[in-house]
Formats: structure tokens, sequence, C-alpha cells
């Protein structure tokens, strides 16, 4: 039996306490959560974030999807783009 709790928009389904009948499958929800977890923190996983449109454009928000790693990446190098940018006008 699941219980459905609405939260910050998103349908997230949550085993229910009750419905544990011993140590057993207390056992077994906690492995299924730590895989549940260990499967967010792969870097190898697809995440999908929306973009506004561009400017002008009658088509709706783009949907931009690439993996943690990737994602990380591109922060990473915007990062330093941003650094060596604000450096050579400083001029140090």
């Amino acid at each position: 039996m699941q219980k459905l709790i609405l939260g910050a928009g998103l349908l997230v389904g949550v085993p229910a306490l009750a419905s544990a009948t011993g140590p057993v499958e207390e056992a077994a929800a906690a492995e299924a959560a730590l895989k549940t977890q260990e499967k967010d923190d792969d870097a190898n996983a697809y995440v999908c974030k929306k973009f506004p449109p561009p400017v002008g454009s009658r088509l709706g928000p783009r949907q931009i999807c690439k993996t943690k790693a990737n994602w990380k990446m591109l922060e990473t190098d915007m990062q330093d783009g941003l650094r060596k940018m604000r450096n050579s006008i400083s001029g140090q």
C-alpha cells in the first residue's frame, strides 16, 4: 500500500509504515531506498532542464537533457570563463 504526498508540485509515492510486517520488510525497504539514492548520485544519470524560448520565438520552452557530469562540467567551464573575463577587465 502506498500513500501519495503532494509537495512542491511533485507527486511522490511513499510506502506506508503501517504496512511493514517485520524487520525483513523494513530491511528490504531500506535497501530499496539506498539503491534509489545511489541512482540519484550516479554521474551518468540524465537530467533534463527546461529553458525559456529564444526571444521572438512562438515555440514553447526548450528542454535540454545531459548527464549530471556534463551539466557540472558546463557549469565549471562557464565559471572559469567568467573568472577569466573579470580578471582581464580588472587588469590582473
